[in-house]
């Protein structure tokens, strides 16, 4: 059994129940704040043949510095797009969820391979609605989820990643027959749209189908 931690950590429960000391080593580096965070960890259906081991979490932007203090009797600046509802501005670094598998050997996480990563414009200083929840189908298609990151019309938007489930192959590729491949300005891993924070992925015993709750 895998067990996510603040901060940004995982440690193993073994078949007694008893929780390893030592956490996993080699993580990428994970921002937590808020909603932000290690956020779901997942297992490959064919674990015990592959080791794949898949984990999404919240991650700042790349060389971002935070602005310098207003001028003394300065006007504040005005809040960055996804900061809203009167919280003012903020310091916090813009950040998005990222989406990696890897494997785990002497209990680091080595053979990393990230399967999603926003452009850079997606990315933003809300540390609320990243989503992320993880499943797999009986044919080891990866079910991801993304929150919206406060930007509400984002989620209609079929250009954009953010507030969707997402439908991969087990390595990240696109399926051939996702409901969106081949259209134009559409990222082709969506399989459904206009998600505000979707935290819950399960299958339907009876029908089969997918349910997501948020």
């Amino acid at each position: 059994l895998l067990v996510t931690e603040r901060p940004g950590r995982i440690r193993f429960v073994d078949k007694t129940g008893k929780m390893v000391p030592e956490p996993l080593k080699g993580l990428p580096k994970v921002w937590e704040k808020q909603d932000g965070g290690l956020l779901d960890v997942e297992v490959h259906p064919e674990y015990a043949k592959n080791g794949w081991i898949y984990i999404s979490y919240s991650e700042p932007v790349a060389g971002w510095t935070p602005p310098p203090p207003p001028e003394p009797g300065a006007a504040p600046p005005a809040a960055a797009p996804g900061q809203g509802r009167g919280r003012g501005p903020s310091n916090d670094p813009p950040s998005m969820t990222i989406v990696m598998r890897g494997r785990i050997k002497n209990n680091e996480f080595v053979d990393q391979q990230v399967l999603f990563r926003a452009p850079k414009e997606l990315y933003n200083q809300s540390n609320a609605h990243y989503g992320s929840r993880f499943i797999f189908d009986k044919q080891n298609h990866l079910f991801f989820s993304l929150g919206e990151k406060q930007q509400m019309m984002d989620s209609q938007d079929l250009s954009k990643a953010t507030g969707k489930i997402h439908r991969v192959n087990d390595d990240g590729s696109v399926p051939k027959d996702n409901p969106y491949v081949g259209q134009a300005n559409v990222v082709p891993t969506i399989w459904s749209y206009g998600h505000r924070n979707p935290q819950g992925l399960a299958w339907d015993p009876v029908t089969g189908q997918l349910w997501e709750s948020e």
